[in-house]
């Protein structure tokens, strides 16, 4: 299931935000591979964990 999809699926409202934002920032890993650039691990983490947490916010059924 894309991202997109489950952003807007029915099953990222019932999911736990710990749970949406874990995936969202999976599918970031897999776009900024920092292994394969030679750099190391958490480099990226700041710019993986702001906008994983971002949208699974968003789809909280609880937030304003």
């Amino acid at each position: 299931m894309s991202m997109g999809t489950y952003i807007r699926s029915g099953q990222a409202a019932s999911d736990p935000i710990g749970i949406r934002a874990a995936r969202i920032r999976e599918a970031l890993a897999e776009l900024l591979p920092a292994a394969a650039l030679d750099i190391p691990p958490a480099t990226f983490d700041p710019y993986r964990d702001y906008p994983a947490a971002t949208p699974a916010e968003s789809a909280d059924p609880g937030s304003p």
